[in-house]
Formats: C-alpha cells, structure tokens, sequence
C-alpha cells in the first residue's frame, strides 16, 4: 500500500513527484485561461474534471518512475483548469451567495457594485 516500495522510487523522486505536478500547473494556467475564453467554460471545465479523475485513477495503476511522471503532469495539466474556471463562474453570477459578502468581493477582484 506504500506508493514508494509498490514502484521502486527514492524519497527524492517521490519529493520531484509534487515539483512536476505544481510546474505543469502553473505552465498551464495561461494556456487554460486563453481557452477558456474562446470554448464554452462548462463543456470545458466539465471534460478536464472527468480527465483529472481518469488520471487520479491511473495513478494507483503505475509501476514505475516514468509512468508516475507522465500521470503526474497530465494531473497537473487537468487540474490548472478547475481554479480559473470556478472564479471565472463566481464572478459571473453576482447573485451567489458568496458575493453577498463585502470580503468576498474584494478577495475576488469584484468592483463594489457587483
């Protein structure tokens, strides 16, 4: 049930895990939010959510240091979706709840009059 003894990985490669995943992150949260404006947002966000547990699932499926790898950025990739996309969609509804909230606002960039 330990990720390391299962796939024959160091400490240092189990620590480069989390690096790759958070630089494919950052790496394609410009990307994401180009197409986000040009696809439809809910389509779009929908697909990478169902992708993102696809690859959660492979992951338990890896033997090995490459294919760790290659999981953790296509991760990274799908994940860099779901942040822009839900504050672009908060932004968008000014009824929500949360917008009620004078903090909230401010924490999201929102001019005062919603």
């Amino acid at each position: 049930m330990d990720l390391k003894e299962d796939t024959g990985i160091s400490t240092d490669q189990f620590s480069q895990l989390a690096l790759v995943f958070y630089v494919t992150y950052l790496a394609f949260e410009f990307p994401t939010g180009y197409l986000m404006q040009r696809l439809p947002t809910a389509k779009y966000l929908g697909v990478n959510v169902i992708l993102w547990g696809l690859m959660t699932a492979l992951v338990s499926t890896a033997k090995n240091w490459a294919g760790l790898v290659t999981l953790r950025v296509l991760l990274g990739c799908f994940e860099a979706v779901v942040a822009p996309a839900l504050v672009s969609q908060v932004r968008q509804r000014p009824s929500c709840p949360i917008l009620r909230c004078r903090r909230a606002r401010k924490l999201l960039l929102l001019k005062p009059g919603g």
